[in-house]
């Protein structure tokens, strides 16, 4: 699980490029705002391995890492389903 902000697309690709080396086969990544669940797209295409969406707050998010091709799609079990989280 990287740690940066998922919508800032460049800053946390230089680490998704270090994950295989490292050994990791995936990176999963948190979609938590529409700014993150926008960059899915580019985060899937410039990513070197498979992307894991990790869904917080909101199934719209869901729909749209899954558009952008994610392997995965995680949905946060403790923050989704309710009402005033749908931002």
């Amino acid at each position: 699980m990287t740690k940066c902000r998922t919508g800032d697309v460049e800053a946390p690709l230089p680490r998704y490029r270090r994950r295989p080396a490292r050994g990791c086969d995936i990176v999963r990544v948190t979609v938590n705002d529409r700014e993150a669940a926008d960059a899915m797209k580019e985060i899937v295409r410039r990513s070197s391995i498979p992307v894991v969406a990790d869904i917080h707050f909101n199934h719209v998010f869901a729909l749209k890492s899954i558009e952008a091709g994610v392997a995965k799609v995680r949905l946060n079990p403790g923050n989704i389903g309710n009402r005033g989280r749908n931002s």
